[in-house]
C-alpha cells in the first residue's frame, strides 16, 4: 500500500547555511559608501529645517514679462444679428415659431430662436421636473426669448401644451405659489411674479419671466398674456365638473384642483376634480365620473375597501356611506349614482354632512333646490 503523501511544508527548521565563501572587496566598499551617504542625507535634511528663502526661487520680473502673451482683458461686446439693409430694425418675418407674431409688438424682437421640447428631449429644458409634467399628460413645450434693444429688457416664454385644460389645472395648482392671489382675464387664469406671470390658458400652462424686474417687464407680461389667450388652444371650453365649481358654486379659482392619478394615494384612483368651499373649514367636495354605472360600482366598491383601512363607518346613506377617521376628528362621505362618484372629503362634523352634499348634487345633476 503506498504511503500518504507528505503535506508540503511552508517553514523548515533547517539552518541557514552561507554558500559564499568570500565577499569582495568591492561590494563592502559600496555597502559602506552608501549607508555613509544616506546617514550624510538624513544629518542635512535635519539640519535644513526651516531653512528656506523664497527669493532664490523667485522668478525675475523681467523673465517674466519677456515670457508673456499680449492679451486684451476688454474685447467689444457681440451685437445682435439683424436682417442685411433693416438699419438695425427688426424685420417683419422675424420667425417667432408657434407663437404668434402679436408677441413681437413694441420694439421686441427675438433672441432665441423658437424651440420645441416633446416628452422624450423634456428634461433637456426642465432637468428634473419633466416626470411631473409628463405624469399630467404633457404634449410640447414652446419656449421663445425675446429683447427689446431700446431698453436691453429681456423675457423669455415657456407654453407648455397639457392637452386638456384639467391637466393644464393639475400641473398649475400643484407649482403654484398659494401666497399670491390668482387673477382671471379672459381664457387665462394667472398670479404675478416680481419677474413675469405664471397661469394657465385653455390647455396652456405658461410661465413668463424677465431676466430682472422692471417697469418694461411688466407692461410686456400683460400684453403676453393677451396674446397667448388668443391661441385657438387657449380658447377651448372648460370641463362641466369646472363650470360646476367655479361658476354654479362660487368657489375660488384657487381652490379648485384636478387630480390626475393617485387620488387618495391609490394607484387605481385617477381622474378627480377637488373643489374646497371658502367657508368649508378645510371640507373639500370631490367628483368623478366613469364610463357607465357597473364602473361606478366596480370604483365604489374599491374606495370603500381601501378607505375602511383608516376609516370607521359611521352612517349609511341612499347611495353610499358616511366615514369617520380613526385617528382624525374628521368625516369622508363616499356617494355612488349612475356613472357618477362623488362626494366630501374632510368634512368637520356630521351635521355638516346633509346640507354640503345637498348643494354638490344640486349642481351636478341639476336638481331643483
Amino acid at each position: 500500500m503506498a504511503r500518504a503523501k507528505k503535506k508540503d511544508r511552508i517553514f523548515t527548521d533547517r539552518e541557514r547555511k552561507l554558500f559564499r565563501k568570500r565577499i569582495p572587496s568591492t561590494e563592502s566598499i559600496f555597502g559602506a559608501g552608501f549607508l555613509a551617504f544616506v546617514i550624510g542625507m538624513g544629518s542635512w535634511f535635519f539640519a535644513q529645517k526651516n531653512n528656506f528663502d523664497p527669493s532664490e526661487r523667485d522668478i525675475s520680473n523681467e523673465l517674466m514679462v519677456a515670457d508673456s502673451v499680449e492679451d486684451k482683458l476688454f474685447r467689444m461686446p457681440l451685437e445682435r444679428w439683424t436682417e442685411p439693409g433693416q438699419g438695425g430694425v427688426v424685420s417683419a418675418a422675424a420667425d417667432t415659431g408657434y407663437f404668434p407674431e402679436a408677441i413681437l409688438e413694441h420694439g421686441w424682437q427675438p433672441s432665441t430662436r423658437p424651440q420645441e421640447f416633446v416628452a422624450d428631449n423634456l428634461y433637456e429644458k426642465i432637468n428634473g421636473a419633466a416626470p411631473q409634467y409628463i405624469d399630467f399628460g404633457f404634449q410640447k413645450l414652446y419656449y421663445i426669448g425675446l429683447v427689446q434693444p431700446a431698453t436691453n429688457a429681456e423675457i423669455s416664454i415657456e407654453m407648455y401644451d397639457m392637452g386638456e385644460f384639467q391637466n393644464a389645472l393639475g400641473i398649475f395648482a400643484a407649482q403654484r405659489d398659494a401666497s399670491r392671489d390668482v387673477i382671471n382675464r379672459g381664457h387665462a387664469y394667472f398670479y404675478e411674479t416680481s419677474l413675469g406671470a405664471i397661469g394657465i390658458a385653455g390647455t396652456y400652462y405658461f410661465k413668463i419671466a424677465g431676466a430682472e424686474p422692471g417697469p418694461e417687464i411688466e407692461k410686456k407680461t400683460q400684453y403676453l398674456i393677451d396674446a397667448l389667450c388668443g391661441l385657438k388652444q387657449a380658447q377651448i371650453g372648460t370641463p362641466t365638473a369646472f363650470q360646476a365649481f367655479a361658476g354654479t358654486m362660487g368657489i375660488p379659482f384657487q381652490n379648485i384642483q384636478y387630480q390626475r392619478t393617485d387620488v387618495f394615494q391609490y394607484d387605481f384612483a385617477k381622474d378627480f376634480w377637488f373643489a374646497a368651499p371658502a367657508d368649508g373649514d378645510g371640507m373639500r367636495y370631490y367628483v368623478h365620473e366613469t364610463p357607465d354605472e357597473s364602473a361606478a360600482g366596480d370604483l365604489y366598491n374599491k374606495l370603500l375597501e381601501n378607505h375602511l383601512m383608516d376609516y370607521e363607518q359611521t352612517a349609511e346613506r341612499e347611495g353610499g356611506v358616511v366615514l369617520k377617521h380613526k385617528y382624525l376628528d374628521e368625516y369622508l362621505v363616499l356617494e355612488k349614482r349612475g356613472s357618477m362618484i362623488y362626494g366630501l372629503d374632510g368634512a368637520p362634523s356630521i351635521d355638516s354632512v346633509d346640507g354640503s352634499l345637498s348643494k354638490l348634487e344640486t349642481v351636478i345633476f341639476h336638481e331643483e333646490s
